[in-house]
């Protein structure tokens, strides 16, 4: 997802920025005359080329903003899955949000971490696969991953048995 706004958003920017520098006129407008029009015939659609050329501008920079917060998640998963601490928490609250993400609910998940060293009490604000919502019931195990040097950061391995083993959808 954010190789997809990271490849689009730049693009907008770019052509908004032309447009709005007069280097690309998409309607012609300018007609071989310079962009800053004399007379009344181009004020009208200069105005609209500079609206179009400015709102290009906000979208790609939004865009641009998008990619980098979801690469910056892409790349802080991928770090806790190489170098995170295996774990494993029990659930001691659950709290939905009234946020839906494709149709399934994030969760702020309070939680009682086993790591092989030490102990601590955590919150994880996730997107709960619906199939995995029966696991979150008070008392219940959880796999989790942590940050060795920050205890805050962790993620639910969904994809891991509280016990270490592969997921049943693993084995087949």
């Amino acid at each position: 997802m954010s190789k997809l706004y990271l490849a689009i958003g730049p693009l907008l920017l770019a052509a908004g920025i032309l447009i709005l520098t007069g280097v690309f006129d998409p309607i012609g407008l300018s007609g071989g005359r310079p962009t800053g029009c004399t007379g009344n015939s181009c004020d009208a659609g200069q105005a609209g080329v500079w609206a179009a050329g400015g709102v290009l501008v906000v979208i790609g920079v939004v865009f641009c903003l998008i990619g980098w917060f979801f690469a910056s998640t892409d790349r802080n998963y991928a770090r806790l899955r190489r170098n995170g601490i295996r774990a494993t928490a029990t659930v001691r609250a659950v709290h939905r949000t009234s946020i839906m993400v494709n149709r399934e609910p994030l969760a702020s998940i309070e939680l009682d971490v086993v790591t092989p060293t030490e102990q601590f009490t955590g919150t994880c604000s996730t997107v709960v696969p619906l199939v995995y919502l029966a696991r979150l019931v008070p008392g219940g195990e959880l796999p989790v991953i942590v940050d060795p040097g920050d205890h805050t950061n962790m993620i639910i391995d969904w994809d891991r048995q509280p016990s270490g083993e592969p997921a049943a959808a693993e084995a087949f």
